[in-house]
């Protein structure tokens, strides 16, 4: 995150395109709500005013928001410097869609991508084709990259899961080789919502992943690949040399989420993390990380246990 970027996320509401077994959220789909674009408006004309200078639009699926065009030109034209869209990229394959969205104003993209299989991202999302769609949307926006109307670079995230773990440097492989892809964000399924309820077919231990992450962070370095890693506690990482370097949470800063159908709740995300969806227990206090490790999701722990975790003493 640049020092200088004052950035506010805004969730645009829970509605999405797919039905994600990893869902942290696990609210009916037919209760789920989008937020008013006249809330949404006055929300990143507030936001301008206190000299925020970045924006992010969240979901659910924010590409379906209908009128996420409108609400990206709004915030061009505000002053915003930066739109950071998260998406699955279903709707990228629409050709005509994704050039309006990049004609509206200056994007960074992040396209969630759990596979580099069809069957298992197809299965994961619970849409049969979603994966095709999604390498559609990521060849147009590599075709347009190209030709010089896309100025950010292109992220893909991906949940860790049960399904795909053994797989992570061959979905490193595969988006850079096909689609020239160099940043990548890998997240450990946070265990919350539709996650929860598929615990048990979806969450590995820390323990099954580490082998496959040392693997993808000795490709990323080989390829010169940009990777972050998300929801691994310190320690699993000591082997791995300047682990640091590729902590994902560093790189979120303290930007602020607005969220609910009322943007009623609004929270700083590292403070998020550390009060109410990580945890850490009495040795880890003993660790020459305490200050900065944010530990395990709660709900992990909650069914793993705490077993896997040793603190890193001084040496």
């Amino acid at each position: 995150m640049n020092e200088n970027e004052k950035k506010i996320q805004i969730n645009l509401g829970h509605i999405c395109n797919n039905v994600c077994k990893f869902c942290m959220n696990g609210e009916p789909l037919n209760k789920r709500k989008f937020i008013p674009f006249s809330l949404a408006k006055k929300e990143l004309k507030k936001f301008k005013d206190k000299n925020y200078n970045a924006v992010g639009f969240l979901g659910g699926e924010l590409t379906i928001y209908p009128k996420i065009i409108e609400l990206i030109e709004l915030a061009a034209k505000l002053g915003y410097k930066r739109i950071d869209l998260v998406s699955n990229g279903r709707r990228y394959s629409d050709i005509k869609f994704l050039k309006n969205l990049i004609e509206a104003g200056n994007i960074r993209f992040y396209l969630s991508i759990h596979s580099h299989n069809e069957k298992i991202e197809d299965f994961l999302t619970s849409i049969k084709g979603s994966f095709n769609e999604k390498i559609q949307g990521l060849y147009n926006l590599i075709t347009l990259q190209k030709k010089g109307l896309i100025q950010e670079r292109i992220f893909i995230n991906s949940v860790i899961n049960k399904f795909n773990y053994k797989f992570l440097p061959q979905i490193l492989f595969f988006y850079f080789r096909n689609f020239g892809i160099k940043d990548f964000r890998f997240n450990f399924i946070r265990p919350e919502g539709r996650a929860f309820v598929n615990f048990k077919l979806l969450v590995p231990t820390y323990t099954e992943i580490l082998p496959y992450l040392k693997k993808s962070i000795f490709l990323s370095k080989k390829l010169n690949l940009d990777i972050s890693l998300e929801g691994i506690p310190f320690c699993l990482l000591k082997e791995i040399k300047n682990f640091k370097d590729f902590i994902g949470e560093f790189r979120d800063g303290t930007g602020e989420i607005r969220e609910g159908t009322a943007l009623r709740r609004q929270f700083k995300i590292a403070e998020e993390r550390k009060q109410n969806l990580r945890i850490k227990i009495r040795d880890c206090k003993k660790c020459v990380y305490d200050s900065l490790c944010e530990g395990p999701w709660k709900n992990y722990a909650k069914i793993y246990g705490f077993k896997e975790f040793k603190p890193i003493k001084l040496t």
